[in-house]
């Protein structure tokens, strides 16, 4: 450690110690210390904004600042906002912008990684290799691509699945191992108990993201019998321990009018929920299904409504193809982050199930470096409009040309799916899309 990053770290421990003293008197000097830590980077940009919310007691974003005091046990508090404000480097990650200007390429800020292909819930989504034999990746292979992640720069990482938590052993041992990283994962609570919780105590880096596609019916619809009542009781041990969780929704043609109501959003508030991340619905894989994607009014609606909640709901809510103006545009094959699958292949996104390359014989770099990636990163944003930002929803055409120019091969655990056969899925809905925008 030089010895500048061990002034920024004094300097950071001394700040989290006076804010944490009286959060409420002390949030403006917190932004005053931010415009000075990052004088002329993201989060300086950002500050008016910031300081607005700061100076309104009565904003929605200082209300979900204070719920943090209220409602978050002190070590994981800590740990959480250390990880994301300086090892995360969430103000300035010199080593991530320095290495992708160095090997020309993309490098995430976040890795999805899928411990296991197994769940136990008879999910109907795209997810899960369903009548398949399970694929796992070992401790020491995920392990692995947490150092690499790190030396590249990378400290955020995503539990997906499957079912993560038919790990969790593993997954506890990889936190517990990177203390300085934050992880989270999706899960659908079945296996959160109060052994579970207290671990989740103990090593104060991991933050659960809850399945739930709606109340009872829709959640239960989705995901089987009993699946709602188990995200609740999940929901119910990690609020009563006073740990940080989200939720994670899937937005189909079925839910979509139920998971974009302010009842809804005011429901996961109040189960405790600090964030929640939505999904649209995308047919990847032989299993898919094109009558499930939200249709074009439900997709407006519900940008209507995200873009509404951001001002006035207390809960951190983002969608990859609904917050275009916040991503950039397309988010995937490392540009924000990229996916590593049960079976090792590293894909673009977890949505997108084409690779060239694995991990029992490439590197992160090599696989960023390589023809697939790199044909993201060329392309990227796919639209200069955030309303069209993803290849696969709202460019499937391009993306069947890029595909194929590159090779890649479908990683469906159910069997090859021609590109053609993955887009030609999609081409109705992005051209509904475009006709409403006024793009055709």
């Amino acid at each position: 450690m030089n010895a500048s990053e061990l002034v920024k770290r004094i300097t950071f421990s001394k700040t989290y110690e006076f804010l944490d003293k009286n959060p409420e008197q002390n949030f403006l000097k917190l932004v005053d210390w931010l415009e000075t830590l990052n004088q002329g980077g993201f989060v300086a940009q950002k500050l008016p904004i910031i300081r607005k919310y700061a100076e309104d007691p009565e904003s929605n974003w200082y209300h979900l600042a204070r719920s943090f005091w209220n409602d978050i046990d002190e070590e994981v508090r800590k740990t959480l906002f250390t990880n994301f404000m300086l090892n995360g480097k969430l103000l300035e990650n010199k080593k991530l912008a320095e290495n992708r200007k160095k090997y020309g390429c993309n490098i995430p800020w976040a890795i999805s990684i899928s411990p296991t292909s197994a769940c136990n819930l008879p999910c109907d989504s795209s997810g899960t290799a369903a009548g398949t034999a399970p694929l796992e990746l070992s401790f020491d292979k995920m392990d692995d691509l947490v150092e690499q992640g790190k030396q590249l720069g990378t400290s955020f990482y995503v539990f997906a699945g499957g079912e993560p938590l038919l790990k969790k052993d593993d997954l506890i041992a990889l936190c517990n191992k990177h203390a300085d990283c934050v992880f989270l994962c999706v899960t659908n609570g079945l296996l959160v108990d109060d052994v579970f919780a207290e671990e989740l105590l103990r090593i104060r880096n991991m933050i659960p993201m809850i399945t739930v596609d709606g109340f009872v019916e829709e959640t239960d619809r989705w995901r089987g019998a009993g699946a709602f009542d188990a995200a609740r009781r999940a929901m119910r041990i990690l609020k009563k321990y006073r740990l940080a969780f989200g939720t994670c929704v899937c937005c189909t043609a079925q839910n979509c009018d139920t998971v974009s109501s302010e009842a809804f959003f005011d429901a996961m508030i109040e189960w405790g929920a600090k964030a929640t991340w939505y999904y649209l619905y995308l047919p990847a894989g032989k299993q898919g299904r094109p009558e499930l994607m939200v249709s074009t009014e439900q997709r407006r609606h519900l940008n209507d409504r995200l873009e509404e909640f951001w001002t006035t709901k207390p809960i951190l809510a983002m969608d990859f193809c609904c917050s275009g103006k916040l991503t950039g545009g397309c988010i995937a094959a490392g540009r924000g982050y990229c996916h590593v699958s049960a079976a090792g292949d590293i894909e673009p996104c977890a949505f997108l199930q084409y690779s060239d390359s694995n991990v029992a014989g490439v590197s992160l770099l090599d696989a960023y470096r390589g023809q697939l990636f790199q044909a993201f990163h060329r392309n990227q944003p796919f639209d200069r409009d955030p309303l069209f930002p993803c290849p696969l929803l709202d460019h499937p055409q391009q993306l069947c040309t890029l595909l194929k120019v590159v090779s890649a091969r479908s990683t469906d655990p159910l069997g090859a799916e021609p590109p053609e056969e993955l887009c030609g899925k999609c081409t109705k809905c992005a051209e509904a899309w475009a006709d409403a925008a006024g793009r055709r």
